[in-house]
Parts: C-alpha cells; sequence; structure tokens
C-alpha cells in the first residue's frame, strides 16, 4: 500500500514542480507534504478500493489544477502583452505568485489538506477490520473527497482572481505608457527640494499626519500650506510623502492614510512645470498605488489615450479623475492623500488656478480624498484658495512663527550640518561665536541656511573656515534683507570689481551668463550655453557695460562657462539633464531687481537681457548661420541643434519683453525680409510628417514672432511691412509646404489663384495688395536661388531628415 501512495504522490510532487517553474508560488511546496502524509493515511483501505482510487484521482487532479493554473498565468499576461514588454511582463507573473487572492486559496487549500488528513485516523485497516468497516470506510472516504473537490474549486477561484489581476496589471502598464505625463512625483524631486532634516519641523509633520488621518481639530479635507521662498515648504511636502507612502508595505495599517499621487512643480521643468501634465500624472499614480480603483480607473484611461494626449485640461480632469473617483467608494475608506507642491512654479497661472479649484471641488465631494498643496503666497493662487465654496485651511508661514518651530530646525541643520565638515568642526571648538551668529542671522530661512553651507563648503573656502564665516557674516548693506546681502557678498568674492575691471573677458561672461539665467525662456544645458554666450559677447549692451574695446573679438568657450559656473555653485546648480538652474529662485529675482541689486556690474535689467537674447536669436536667422545650423544637426552637434532650436521657437518672445531703443528697432528692421523668414520658417521644422498639424504649428509660431516684431517696430517701415504682412502669411506656408513635399531640385510655385483659393474667402486680392505679394514672393524666391546655387546649402535645406524636435 505505501507503493501505491508514493505512485499517487509521485506524479503530484512532479506536476507541482513544473507549476513552481512557471510561477514559483511561495508555500506551493508545502502541499505535496501534506498530501503525501493524507495519501499515507489512506494506504490502510483495502477493501474499498473503488473509494480510494476516486480520492487518489482527485489528488491527482490538484497537481493538474495546479500547472493548469501556472500555465494560464503566463498564457494570459503574455497575450495581454506581456510578450510585448518582457520587464512589465515578469512583473505581472510575479505579482500573480505573491498576490494575496493566491496565498490566501493556498493558505486555504493546505488548511482544508490537513484536516482531511486528520479523518484517516477514522480508517480502518487490516484484513478483518477492513472488511468489516467497509461501509464506515467508505463513507469516510467519499466524505474526504468531497471536501478535497471543494477545497480544489476554491482554490481554482482564488487562482484564477489572481490571473486575472495579473492580467489587469500588464494591460494597466501598457495603456499608462501611453498616457503622456510628467516624471513629476516625489521620487523624482532633486536634493534641494527634500533637503529636510531629521528632526525638523516636527510639529507640522505630526499636524498633517493626524490631519491625514482625520483627526484632532482640522476638519477641512484640503491643506494649503503658504510661506515666502526659502520656507521649506517643498522638503515638508516631500517628508509628507515619504510618511505616506505606503506602497512597499505589505500590510499597512488598516484605516491608515496614504498617498495616492503627487507632483512637484518645477520653475522651467518643461513639462514638470506644465499643467498640462498635472492631471494625467496625479492619474496614472491613483491607478498604480490603489488596486481598488482599477475597475474605474483603467476604462477611463484607456478612453482618454484612445483620444489623443493633446487634449485640454478640462476634458483631461473630467475624463481622467472627476469620472472615475466620483462613482468609486473604496471598501477599506481608507484616506488617500493628492501632494501638489510648487504651485507658484507652473507656468500658467490662469490655467494654474482653474485646476486647483476643480482639484479642491473633486476633494470635497470625494469623502476618502485629501489634498495638500504648497506655494509662496502669490495673490492669484492665494485668492482661488480663500474663494473656493468648500472649506480650505490655509497655513501661513511667516519669519517670525514657522509653527513655533522653524528657527530651531535652521539652527539644528547649521549645526550639524556645519560640524560635519572637517576643518570647521575643529575651528568651532573653541569659539562657537562664528555659527551663532550665522544661526541668528538665518533665522527662520532654509534658503539662507543652506546657501551659506553651500559656500562654506566649496572648494574655495572648505579648508579656510575663517575666511568662509568672513564672507557670509560680512555686515549688512544698508537696506538690503540677509538673504541679498548673501547673495552680493557671494558675488563680489567671487568677482570682485577690480577683477572685471581688469578682465572684460569675464566680465562678458558672467553677465551673459546671468542675462541667460534670468531672462530665458526655457532652461539652457551647460554645453550649448557657450554659443548663445558667444552671440551675446558681440551684443552691444553687453559689450557696453564692461571694459571691452570695440574692435576685439572675445570667444567663451565650454570650459570657460563650466569655470564660471562652478565659482557660483553656491547659488547656480547644474541638474542631472545638464541644465544650470539657480538654488532658489530669489537669486534671480536679486539680480533683477534695482532696488535690490544695487551694483551695476552684477544687475541685470530685464527689458535690456530679452533685448540681447532677441538679438542673438536673430543672429541664426541669416543664411549662411542657418546652413551652419542645419550641418552641425547632420552631424551630430547638439550644441547647435539646441541653439537653432531655441532662436527659432523663443526669438518672438524677447522681442516682446524687450525694452525699445533706436539701436534694436534698427537690428529688428530686417526681421521680416525674406531671406530671415524663410530662415526662420526652416528651423522651426520639428519633424518630416509633412501634416498639417505640422504646417499650422510653424505658421503660428511664426505668426507669433512677427506680431510681437510689429508690436515692438513702431516705424514707418514697421507700417508698410504690417500692411503686407496679412498676405505674406500665404507665401510663407505654401514655401513651407514646398520644403517639406517637393524634392531638392523643385521649388514651390505660387500662384494668384493658390493665394485667391488658400486666403481670400470670397474676398478677392485688390491689384495693389496682390502685386505687395508678388514682390515679395519674388524676393523670397531670389534668395532660394541662391540657396539653389549652392549644393552644400541645397542639400541641407532640403533634407527632411534634418529636424531641431524629435
Amino acid at each position: 500500500m505505501a507503493d501505491t501512495a508514493l505512485a499517487v504522490a509521485g506524479p503530484v510532487l512532479d506536476i507541482l514542480k513544473d507549476g513552481l517553474a512557471l510561477v514559483p508560488v511561495p508555500g506551493l511546496g508545502l502541499i505535496p507534504q501534506a498530501l503525501t502524509k493524507v495519501l499515507d493515511g489512506v494506504k490502510v483501505v483495502r477493501e474499498n478500493s473503488k473509494s480510494r482510487k476516486a480520492f487518489e484521482a482527485e489528488a491527482k487532479r490538484l497537481g493538474a489544477v495546479i500547472r493548469s493554473i501556472s500555465s494560464n498565468a503566463n498564457d494570459s499576461v503574455a497575450a495581454n502583452g506581456g510578450s510585448q514588454d518582457r520587464g512589465s511582463g515578469d512583473i505581472a507573473v510575479r505579482r500573480v505568485a505573491h498576490s494575496p487572492e493566491l496565498q490566501s486559496g493556498m493558505n486555504e487549500l493546505l488548511r482544508s489538506i490537513e484536516e482531511i488528513g486528520t479523518r484517516t485516523t477514522s480508517l480502518k485497516g487490516g484484513k478483518i477490520s477492513s472488511f468489516i468497516h467497509a461501509l464506515s470506510n467508505r463513507d469516510v472516504l467519499q466524505d474526504m473527497k468531497g471536501d478535497l473537490t471543494t477545497a480544489i474549486e476554491d482554490f481554482k477561484i482564488k487562482a484564477h482572481a489572481a490571473v486575472d489581476k495579473g492580467v489587469q496589471d500588464i494591460r494597466l502598464r501598457l495603456i499608462l505608457k501611453e498616457l503622456n505625463c510628467a516624471d513629476a512625483g516625489y521620487r523624482s524631486v532633486h536634493d534641494q527640494k527634500s533637503g529636510l532634516m531629521d528632526g525638523t519641523r516636527q510639529d507640522l509633520l505630526s499636524e498633517l499626519v493626524a490631519w491625514s488621518k482625520g483627526e484632532g481639530s482640522i476638519t477641512e479635507r484640503v491643506y494649503a500650506l503658504a510661506g515666502q521662498a526659502g520656507m521649506d515648504k517643498s522638503a515638508v511636502a516631500y517628508r509628507l510623502c515619504t510618511i505616506l507612502d505606503t506602497s512597499s508595505s505589505p500590510n499597512p495599517p488598516s484605516g491608515s492614510p496614504t498617498l495616492g499621487a503627487s507632483f512637484f512643480f518645477v520653475r522651467d521643468g518643461g513639462n514638470r512645470a506644465s499643467i498640462r501634465s498635472l492631471f494625467p500624472a496625479i492619474a496614472r499614480q491613483l491607478a498604480l498605488s490603489q488596486p481598488a480603483l482599477l475597475d474605474t480607473m483603467l476604462p477611463a484611461i484607456t478612453s482618454f489615450v484612445d483620444r489623443g494626449d493633446d487634449q485640454i485640461e478640462s476634458f483631461a480632469f473630467t475624463s481622467l479623475l472627476h469620472g472615475p473617483l466620483s462613482q468609486r467608494d473604496l471598501p477599506s475608506q481608507r484616506p488617500v492623500v493628492i501632494i501638489v507642491d510648487g504651485l507658484d512654479e507652473c507656468s500658467d497661472d490662469t490655467l494654474l488656478c482653474k485646476a486647483l479649484a476643480q482639484l479642491i471641488s473633486l476633494v470635497n465631494e470625494v469623502p476618502w480624498l485629501r489634498l495638500f498643496v504648497a506655494s509662496r503666497p502669490e495673490v492669484r493662487i492665494m485668492e482661488t484658495l480663500r474663494s473656493s465654496s468648500k472649506a480650505v485651511l490655509i497655513r501661513q508661514l511667516s519669519d517670525d512663527d514657522v509653527l513655533k518651530t522653524g528657527k530651531a530646525d535652521v539652527g539644528k541643520y547649521l549645526t550639524e550640518t556645519i560640524l560635519k565638515i572637517p576643518r570647521y568642526k575643529a575651528y568651532l571648538e573653541g569659539n562657537r561665536d562664528p555659527l551663532d551668529t550665522l544661526v541668528r542671522r538665518a533665522g527662520a530661512l532654509f534658503i539662507f541656511a543652506r546657501i551659506s553651507v553651500n559656500v562654506l563648503d566649496s572648494r574655495a573656502y572648505r579648508n579656510d573656515p575663517e575666511e568662509g564665516f568672513r564672507v557670509i557674516l560680512t555686515s549688512k548693506a544698508a537696506g538690503l534683507t540677509n538673504i541679498d546681502s548673501l547673495y552680493r557678498q557671494i558675488l563680489l568674492s567671487e568677482f570682485s570689481l577690480a577683477d572685471l575691471a581688469a578682465s572684460p573677458l569675464t566680465h562678458i561672461n558672467l553677465i551673459s551668463l546671468l542675462t541667460v539665467v534670468c531672462c530665458a525662456q526655457d532652461r539652457f544645458n551647460i554645453y550649448p550655453m557657450a554659443v548663445v554666450q558667444n552671440k551675446l559677447a558681440q551684443v552691444s549692451g553687453i559689450r557696453s557695460r564692461t571694459t571691452a574695446e570695440s574692435s576685439m573679438t572675445y570667444a567663451i568657450r565650454k570650459t570657460d562657462t563650466i569655470t564660471m559656473v562652478a565659482r557660483l555653485s553656491s547659488v547656480l546648480l547644474i541638474n542631472s539633464n545638464g541644465d544650470i538652474v539657480p538654488m532658489h529662485a530669489t537669486f534671480t529675482e536679486f539680480l533683477l531687481d534695482p532696488q535690490r541689486c544695487t551694483d551695476t556690474h552684477y544687475h541685470i535689467d530685464k527689458g535690456a537681457g530679452h533685448a540681447a537674447l532677441a538679438s542673438a536669436c536673430l543672429a541664426a536667422f541669416t543664411r549662411q548661420m542657418t546652413v551652419e545650423i542645419l550641418s552641425a544637426v547632420r552631424n551630430g552637434e547638439k550644441d547647435m541643434r539646441w541653439y537653432g532650436w531655441y532662436s527659432a521657437r523663443w526669438c518672438g518672445d524677447h522681442i516682446e519683453e524687450a525694452a525699445y531703443s533706436d539701436e534694436f528697432a534698427q537690428e529688428l528692421e530686417g526681421a521680416l525680409k525674406p531671406g530671415h523668414v524663410l530662415c526662420h520658417l526652416r528651423l522651426l521644422l520639428r519633424q518630416s510628417d509633412k501634416s498639417d498639424g505640422e504646417i499650422n504649428f510653424v505658421m503660428s509660431t511664426f505668426v507669433n514672432f512677427a506680431l510681437y516684431y510689429l508690436k515692438k517696430v513702431p516705424t514707418a517701415a514697421a507700417a508698410a511691412t504690417a500692411e503686407a504682412y496679412n498676405h505674406m502669411g500665404a507665401y510663407c506656408e505654401a514655401y513651407l509646404r514646398g520644403v517639406l513635399e517637393t524634392s531638392r531640385k523643385q521649388g514651390s510655385a505660387v500662384t494668384k489663384q493658390f493665394l485667391e483659393d488658400r486666403h481670400q474667402e470670397g474676398i478677392a486680392f485688390t491689384t495693389d495688395e496682390l502685386r505687395k505679394v508678388q514682390d515679395w514672393e519674388k524676393m523670397c524666391e531670389r534668395v532660394r536661388g541662391e540657396i539653389d546655387q549652392d549644393p552644400r546649402a541645397r542639400a541641407l535645406w532640403y533634407d527632411h531628415d534634418i529636424v531641431f524636435w524629435s
């Protein structure tokens, strides 16, 4: 009989091993052990061979069921996209193996088998006993078989639920890849936003945790933390995220709040500064962090993606958040917190305030949602918070009362951080006065403390504590705040007035760098920075501020720019993408404000800065420079590609912000001449898909440029250009289509009929209007002819693979 039991247990064990190879399920190895014990107990029965064999057959079926489920898990995941994305498929299979559904089914199956095993003691063995008790043995075996069948079927239900969940997981991950959203969650935050030391802001964090649970005296479900720059609002938001994020916790406390989604706006951070990224990012994170929402979130996201990612914010809010969340109650009623930081760093105030109002309304409609936001107290944002029809708690931070703990926190940060610098620890052992003075001067401003630490720990002062403290503790200049005095002293210590006077190149390098940092419309990378600086070095508005001779040519190398940024590393940083960004917005605000930055050697005039950058951009629109840019892009030179893209995209914006002067107006006179226009249009091409959307994008961007120009240059020549401009656009569009759609040997013909068909909408051109358009056309054709006569220029100009926006 032992052989019979082993003959049954062996195949079952083999099948389970096969199943484990397909989906390694924790605890599965205990099943054959328990089943072997049951079969050992059944072996005593001799006379009830039919009932015994029926039970043994059911035991064999269990092995087949497990193998079938294991195969089904792999096949289902693969069929639903796992084969397309192997990494996501592997994750989905692992989640099936470790899912609560499968683990629960495994444990219940094991308990059932063990309970069935206890009944083997009721079976009577031996030749005589088994014959006498044949009927009772039969009944016991039939009951054991029935219970085993029930246990197997219950296990199948839970196992299939686990497989379905794995399939849903892979489908979710594939559809989320199609959702256009920014990596702006708290795990993507750079160190400057996450640098809250352990033990700081404890009262505030305790209040926030209690609020997220719905405990304490705060009843509002929206918590707004407002404060001036440097109050460490982002660091508080980041720490709250780490406290609430229980995604890696296998068994979070029942009813405890959880992080649903986080979004940290970053000024000039591309899609991380765009309101268009907010709702898709929140929806994506909610779908991943809250499994209970999947059955409503997944169809909503799928439907939204099917309609394209270029939908306006109101549709994104309704489709991705309000629709699925307002109709769903979480069974556990566990509070889910959404955290949005840096509202003031969003690139569009109007759309931001509308989106903020929508989120507040949603949170107050859905009982298990909470919303935490952090921002500077800017007027429009505060008005939105205060005017909300639903209750919002606004906690305002201030220098004098940072929730009664701010100054102690700054002191702790300064003390612990500075004493970790070896030379400073030894220096302060005998005299703590410099550190105490620094703590008092920092007050509640973390940004002051952080920049002070940056100075002390810089290469220049790391080994010279006395000089380091001298730089940051120099007496305040009259009328300046502590932070402004610190910025001024950093500039003076790195670039003294005497040094700038002695080295015009250094001064040009400094002014051009600070101009870009203060006035650029998009982030500048460290490597193409030198290209733009060299263009700025030729602008009279930059050179006139230095002792540079007008006849001298000054060349700024990449290494010069890198050295310059390194000398200002206490206030400027280079992020992981290589972009140069200020350590804090107060630095650029200081440089741009003549009441705060009173040293003309460092002050950046906003209007003059934009005029200088506009001039640098216009330099790209000569035929020679455009051809050189196209050649560089073909050769993979990212610096020139970036310069060409930036000039074409942002030139008009700089013209709009530029200060008017006769000299600048003269420079702009040629901005709409045919040669410049055609070069500008060529550099605007994003891709070579020949689509109407591409043409419309280029033309709308160029129209904005032209309108900025016409507003900025109120001269008779500009007025004449404006009169012809209404009809010039038709030719521009036709020429652009010619570049995209014709071969290199063919030109683009613009006929009167084309213009009328394209532009008139029932209004024919007058003879005079048509003559002006045709005159402009002739000038454009002359420029095109010059391009076609130059083999190198022609080859580059009509190369559809040379694009700036991939």
